[in-house]
């Protein structure tokens, strides 16, 4: 067959740092060269370059490691390059073009490049260019040992993937990983879907509870507001009466406390004299101590000094004898070593002797043997060129003999096959004119379901608006509703809290109820005020905010019949009105007070009567300059701050909520009722837009349901367009390849014939010269057998003479190491007697010294204990006058503490007092504070009953109300809305789990097609694969041999492939019992099985034939010789037998160092194997 692959070009790949260039030739090309030189490189790159993605696979972690990492010669390169030119013969590839060349690039940072003929490209194009032309990356192209070792293993995924490859059901499974893709996102978007509804029905179901929650809340929390004011109200009353009896307590502690204190103070005058004197004796005894134990120490230093010189000097004599007894074991040792030494000499000079006869007997043997060896030698260089010419011709013989058997056999077959290409190209003709026909009509169809799909999109999108706009609206008007409810509910609150005042003022409901012809109000509830008005009225106002005005007194018993049944009260009579006012115009005055607040003509009036003229005023700096001029009576400012001429000032914290009830209850009903309105009518527009959305949203689903019908029949056309294409292309190209094919057998039919008369010629000559060597090589072996004898005998001498000669230098050394280590010896021990001499003399002078120390030490020791009893008589003296004075001191100091634990008593009394004053006065300022914050009012603004609950009991309602409370949990206020809101959604997700749904099924239905088609085309790849393996099988072993392929199930795409081979007179329970060589033929025999099934034009054996012995290798080779007309075999190997039967060498080193660089040993020598 003619070259597919015809070039390759490495830069940067591994180890190919240089530009490289190979060219392969017609025939088997083999590539050599030792281990580590980078022969499985050029593999790789063939495989990168193809498209390959796993890194595993082209020895890497990384694809990064592809490219050159540097050597010592070269630095390290950013990019890696490979280009394979590849011929389009036959049509092979799906491009008009004669020749391809697939460029692959990768940078350092990880980015990639692929050129198609110099144009970029995607790695997709490659694949897609590559696919059934078996070059892709994971198929038989390249077959390496290990590839045969795990084809024949256990492990069954790469039996599996060479059938599938050769079978072409790839494309297949392609279509049904996509469509197992698309289900699964499908069934992940259902799943979502599902998950989403489950939780928005329940939450639905929740919002339905909340609202009741909200009401109830707001009912208890009015009650629990209302206890908690009384709380806060009665711990500031008890507060307030227990400061009272702790001021009381305080004031007597503080008077104990002084008395005390004096009579401390006159304590404390005697106590310094007494610690001066402690003092000085202390300094006097602490002197002596220090002195008599100085003198102490030195004595011990004495002694210490003394007990270690008496050591010392016991050592040195010590020494002095050792240093005597070893001197007297050298001189011994000295005499023994010189007798040894001697004795030595005499043995040493006789093996020298013996040594050198032994030297001239081996040198006689020596010269003998080698004559005999060349002689030999010339004999076998004369046989290694007629056995080379032998084996070459003998091979030579049965290669013709097999080829022209194999002729024969391809002529009757090309016969067969061109017969039935005839047929099939008819048939395809017929088929490729059908297929056209229904293409132009599934391409109408295309077209016309578009242009419906477009007008429903548009139809989708106006509806889609107009639901979007009612959604919107129906939001807003939920929105504004709520605020409705929420403002009603604030109003009605605020209304109902202004009407339960009433019944709180007791005089008012008994006048009303015993004498309502009086009308009896109260006089704050009557006044009509502006808003920022409140706070200054309420201050100025406060003697009478609360009293109640009547028409007049009906009797003289009126009074005491009302104080008999109402405690506490005021009223106010009706008089004449006063005069009018002066205005005052001045800065920071705002005006009379009884002009800018309108009220009854009696309340003016005894406001003025009360207060006198009371003014406006912006701060109380301008109030007190018009006080001091007697301009006015009284002043407030609007912050509540009242000031009178007398000097009475009180201030108000919080509008008062009597202070003009009428009018702002009058203001609250007219509010509610507005508010009542606005929400009836947001009712009937909100159901009118929920109407309003419910119908747009049902025309909405009808549009999607049709625009998803439409969808449907869109993609079903476009999926009928492109299948109807890709069948077209499919009969295109395969009609293309029919009739090369059928041109390329006729050409084939007359080579064949030429060559087989050619080869009948040449294979008769082949035997004649075969026998003449035979008789060649006869003669040669019988020469060699005769001088054998002669040339072992010769050998066996020599090997006895050299042991000997081994064996006596070796003693002959043993004997000249021991002398000089007596030598040794000897010259060390008389450096070691010098030096005990030296030792010696210094020992004597040393202990002479220490005995004179001895002496001088002892006189020392003896003064030094005279002088220390004089000094321990002196201290004990001074000592005992000492502890007479401490004794006094401690009595002054126990009576000094006595009184200040007293003292401290009284403080601790004391200050626990003004604790709980301070503890009092915080809790009354808390409760006050907590009622100003929360509820803007003041401790005596609270009402208490009577009589007053105590703090428990109010305290066991808070904590009941507050439970109640707290049980509601969180109470959601827009829980309407929201359900509203969530319904729409629920409707909108249910529909679109109806579509997908409907999704799924048309998925799974593919998916099962695709099953369907893959499994037919398995099974019949799968019998021609087994018939062609049986076939290779018997061709490779012997006639007789057995081999089968057997699938272990019914599931043909996932049933284990196994493999039978029993050689002839072997009967293995597995092929794993087999030796590597029979394991290798057997891989072998499968893989050209699959190759007559489907073809692959391009090969690479990576050291595949290392098992094989001679053998094995003649018939391995004439095997791939058959197979060479439709194949191109790219071998790596280590077999010279290999090397000697291809057409095309080249060999790899690694010069320089790191660097893999290609040489061409032979490109083209043998023509036969």
């Amino acid at each position: 067959m003619p070259v597919v692959v015809s070039q390759i070009e490495l830069l940067g790949f591994k180890s190919f740092a240089l530009p490289t260039r190979l060219v392969f030739p017609e025939g088997l090309t083999a590539i050599v060269g030792p281990n580590g030189c980078g022969k499985s490189n050029i593999v790789d790159a063939i495989r990168w370059v193809l498209g390959e993605q796993r890194p595993s696979v082209l020895r890497c972690e990384t694809m990064e490691q592809l490219i050159f990492n540097g050597s010592r010669a070269l630095k390290p390169l950013g990019m890696a390059e490979v280009s394979l030119r590849l011929e389009n013969v036959g049509g092979l590839f799906p491009i008009d073009l004669p020749q391809v060349v697939l460029t692959r690039r990768l940078y350092r940072n990880g980015e990639s490049e692929y050129l198609l003929n110099g144009v970029p490209c995607r790695l997709r194009d490659f694949q897609e260019l590559l696919l059934d032309s078996g070059l892709a990356p994971h198929s038989y192209s390249v077959i390496e040992l290990k590839m045969v070792e795990e084809l024949l293993s256990g492990r069954v995924e790469e039996r599996r993937r060479l059938l599938e490859e050769a079978a072409g059901v790839s494309k297949y499974k392609l279509r049904q990983r996509e469509a197992q893709r698309r289900l699964s996102e499908v069934r992940l978007e259902l799943q979502r879907l599902e998950d989403l509804l489950a939780e928005l029905r329940q939450r639905v179901h929740q919002l339905e509870q909340q609202a009741e929650q909200a009401r109830q809340y707001r009912r208890w929390e009015s009650e629990l507001h209302r206890l908690q004011q009384q709380y806060l109200a009665l711990l500031w009353h008890t507060a307030q009466k227990q400061l009272d009896s702790l001021a009381a307590s305080a004031e007597q502690l503080r008077s104990e406390r002084t008395a005390l204190e004096q009579q401390l103070e006159r304590l404390r005058e005697g106590i310094p004299q007494q610690q001066v004197q402690y003092a000085q004796l202390r300094q006097q005894v602490d002197t002596l101590h220090q002195r008599a134990e100085e003198h102490k120490q030195r004595i011990q230093e004495l002694r210490e000094r003394l007990v270690a010189l008496e050591e010392r000097i016991q050592l040195a004599r010590q020494s002095h004898e050792r240093l005597d007894q070893e001197r007297g074991q050298i001189q011994r040792e000295r005499e023994e070593l010189e007798q040894q030494h001697a004795l030595l000499l005499r043995r040493l000079q006789e093996h020298e002797a013996a040594l050198q006869q032994l030297q001239e007997r081996s040198a006689d043997v020596q010269r003998r043997a080698e004559s005999l060896r060349q002689e030999r030698q010339r004999w076998q260089q004369q046989h290694e060129p007629l056995r080379q010419e032998l084996r070459r011709w003998q091979q030579r013989h049965d290669e013709l003999r097999i080829q022209c058997e194999r002729l024969q056999a391809q002529l009757e077959q090309l016969h067969n096959r061109r017969a039935q290409l005839d047929e099939e190209l008819a048939t395809l003709e017929q088929h490729l004119h059908q297929q056209r026909e229904l293409l132009a009509a599934a391409e109408g169809d295309v077209h016309t379901a578009a242009q419906a799909l477009e007008q429903l999109q548009q139809r989708l999108q106006q509806q889609n608006a107009h639901s979007m706009a009612i959604a919107e609206e129906l939001a807003e008007q939920h929105h504004r509703l709520a605020q409705c409810q929420q403002e009603l509910l604030a109003v009605q609150t605020q209304r109902e809290g202004l009407e339960a005042l009433e019944q709180q003022h007791e005089l008012v409901q008994y006048l009303r109820q015993h004498h309502p012809e009086l009308g009896a109000q109260t006089v704050a509830e009557l006044v009509r005020l502006p808003e920022e008005l409140r706070n200054a009225f309420a201050a100025a106002a406060a003697p009478l905010l609360e009293a109640v005005l009547i028409a007049h007194l009906p009797s003289q018993e009126f009074p005491a019949h009302v104080r008999t049944a109402i405690r506490a009260g005021e009223l106010l009579l009706p008089r004449g009105e006063e005069s009018a006012l002066e205005p005052i115009r001045a800065e920071g005055v705002r005006g009379w007070l009884v002009e800018l607040v309108h009220m009854p003509p009696a309340v003016a009036s005894a406001l003025t009567a009360l207060l006198g003229r009371v003014l406006v005023v912006d701060n109380l700096a301008v109030g007190r300059a018009l006080l001091e001029q007697c301009r006015a009576d009284a002043v407030v400012t609007l912050a509540g701050e009242f000031l009178h001429r007398c000097g009475l000032f009180r201030w108000r914290d919080g509008a008062n909520p009597w202070v003009g009830r009428l009018q702002r209850l009058q203001e609250l009903q007219a509010r509610e009722a507005e508010l009542q309105a606005l929400q009836q009518q947001l009712d009937a527009r909100i159901r009118q837009l929920q109407q309003e959305h419910h119908h747009a949203t049902t025309v909405l689903e009808q549009l999607q349901r049709e625009r998803h019908q439409a969808e449907q029949h869109q993609q079903q056309a476009h999926a009928r367009v492109e299948a109807l294409r890709l069948q077209l292309q499919m009969l295109e190209t395969t009609l293309q390849q029919r009739q090369l094919q059928r041109e390329a057998l006729q050409k084939e039919h007359s080579t064949l014939e030429e060559r087989l008369h050619h080869l009948r010629a040449e294979y008769h000559r082949c035997g004649e010269t075969l026998e003449q060597l035979r008789r060649q090589r006869a003669e040669l072996e019988q020469q060699l057998e005769q001088l054998q004898p002669a040339f072992e005998a010769a050998l066996e001498q020599s090997r006895q003479h050299e042991l000997e000669q081994t064996r006596a230098q070796y003693e002959l050394e043993n004997l000249r190491a021991q002398l000089q280590q007596l030598r040794n010896r000897l010259q060390q021990l008389a450096q070691r007697w010098e030096a005990l001499e030296r030792d010696s003399l210094q020992a004597e002078e040393l202990l002479e010294r220490q005995r004179q120390q001895q002496q001088e030490l002892q006189q020392q020791l003896q003064q030094r204990e005279h002088e220390y009893a004089e000094l321990y008589q002196q201290y004990s003296q001074s000592l005992a006058e000492l502890e007479q004075c401490a004794a006094e001191l401690q009595r002054s100091q126990r009576q000094h503490e006595a009184l200040l634990e007293q003292l401290h008593t009284l403080s601790q009394r004391l200050h626990q007092v003004e604790l709980e004053q301070q503890h009092a006065r915080l809790q009354a300022d808390h409760a006050a504070g907590q009622l100003s914050e929360q509820f803007g009012l003041l401790p005596e603004q609270v009402e208490l009953p009577a009589p007053p609950p105590s703090a428990e009991q109010l305290q066991q309602r808070i904590r009941t109300y507050s439970r109640r409370l707290a049980s509601l949990g969180t109470v959601n206020f827009r829980a309407l809305e929201e359900f509203e809101e969530h319904s729409q959604r629920l409707q909108f997700l249910e529909s679109q789990w109806r579509d997908l749904r409907e999704a799924e099924r048309a998925l799974l239905q593919a998916i099962e097609q695709a099953q369907q088609a893959a499994v037919e085309r398995f099974r019949q790849t799968f019998g021609q694969v087994r018939r062609n393996f049986q076939r290779l099988f018997r061709l490779l072993f012997e006639d007789g041999d057995e081999a089968d392929i057997r699938l272990t199930s019914e599931q043909v795409l996932e049933a284990d492939i196994e493999i039978i081979a029993k050689p002839r007179g072997k009967r293995p329970q597995s092929i794993e019992q087999l030796s590597g060589g029979e394991k290798t033929l057997v891989a072998i025999a499968f893989l050209f099985a699959l190759y007559l099934v489907k073809p692959s034009p391009f090969c690479i054996l990576d050291e595949i034939d290392a098992p094989l012995d001679d053998a094995n290798i003649e018939r391995f080779m004439r095997m791939l010789r058959s197979f060479e007309e439709s194949t191109q075999f790219v071998l790596i190997t280590h077999n010279r037998r290999t090397m000697e039967a291809v057409d095309a060498l080249y060999g790899v080193t690694t010069q320089p160092e790191g660097v893999s660089k290609v040489v061409a040993v032979r490109l083209r020598a043998p023509a036969s194997v």
